[in-house]
Order: structure tokens, then C-alpha cells, then sequence
């Protein structure tokens, strides 16, 4: 039986806005390791040349992110092999956690993703996104994903609003 037309669009535009997330969120990761000591902090203990991969299977959208000299350096779709690699199961998986729609501990718990390598390297990434969330998105929706929304004095706002100009538009 051949798929409904609309279903490939809907499937299409899914992908899409996943892309366009990962892009959004590499590149405000990059950018908030400069910045943030939060997430500075988090990402010290890992190695230099840690590499996480985070992907929709079987052949979707993905995102590499590289520690290079105390910072993330944001790889696009492709980079060096993975020490993590947080796999969605599908498209219809990843959509709900990619666009806001949940977080990323239910996602997981929803076994909606996979995760392979180092747990606590993993459990970091969390840390990290979640920061990044709070940082991306109004509190309205990030109080409806994060289990407790951070504080956002004067440098977290200008942090946010770097992430909104010129980082996530240009890398830095």
C-alpha cells in the first residue's frame, strides 16, 4: 500500500525543523562554552578531542560537537568518530524532544533515544542542553522541559542575547 502523500510532507517538515534544531543547538553550545562558566565547568573534566554525536536514525539529521582546548567546537553533521553517540530512533522520536515538546531526561526515559559510550560524558551532555534550553527558550516553555528553570541575572541574559544575535548566526 503506497503512503499518503501528506504523510511524506509532514515527515519532511519534521526533518527540517530537527535539522534546523541541531544546527541551533551546536552552534549555541559552541558559543556558551566561551561564555558560560556553567557549562565551562561541566565540560572541564571531559577530555580534549572528546567527540559526541547526536543523530536520528536510520538516515536522518545529525550533529557533532568536538572539546578542543576547553571549548566546544561545533562539527556539523559529520566529524571525528564519536566517544558518545545519542541516537533517536526515528524522526517521530526525536521531534517531540528536539522541538521543546519534552525533555530530554522523558525522551530518554521514553526510550525514545539510545545512548552509546560513557554514561556520565552522556549525563554532562544533559546538563549541558538543558542549560542551553533554558538559555534558548522563553520561561514559559522552558518551566514545561526542565525540572527547574535557572535564574537568569544580567550576565545570562546577555548571554542569551549573544546566542540570539551573533552566535548562533555566526559561531561566536
Amino acid at each position: 500500500m503506497r503512503a499518503l502523500p501528506w504523510l511524506n510532507i509532514q515527515k519532511k517538515i519534521k526533518k527540517i525543523g530537527v535539522t534546523l534544531v541541531m544546527f541551533v543547538l551546536g552552534r549555541a553550545f559552541q558559543v556558551a562554552s566561551h561564555l558560560d562558566s556553567v557549562v565551562q565547568d561541566e565540560i572541564a573534566p571531559w577530555k580534549d578531542g572528546h567527540t559526541i554525536r547526536m543523530q536520528v536514525l536510520p538516515k536522518g539529521p545529525a550533529m557533532c560537537v568536538e572539546k578542543k582546548n576547553n571549548q566546544i567546537k561545533y562539527r556539523g553533521q559529520k566529524g571525528p568518530e564519536p566517544d558518545l553517540v545519542i541516537s533517536f530512533k526515528n524522526i517521530e522520536a526525536a521531534f517531540p524532544v528536539m522541538m521543546g515538546m519534552m525533555g530530554a531526561e522523558t525522551g530518554l526515559a521514553q526510550s525514545r533515544m539510545t545512548v552509546k559510550g560513557d554514561i556520565p560524558l552522556a549525563m554532562g551532555l544533559i546538563r549541558c542542553i538543558n542549560r542551553l534550553e533554558a538559555f534558548l527558550f522563553p520561561k514559559f516553555i522552558a518551566s514545561r522541559i526542565l525540572k527547574r528553570v535557572p535564574a537568569m541575572g544580567l550576565k545570562e541574559n546577555l548571554i542569551r542575547l549573544r546566542l540570539y544575535t551573533t552566535g548562533i548566526l555566526l559561531g561566536f
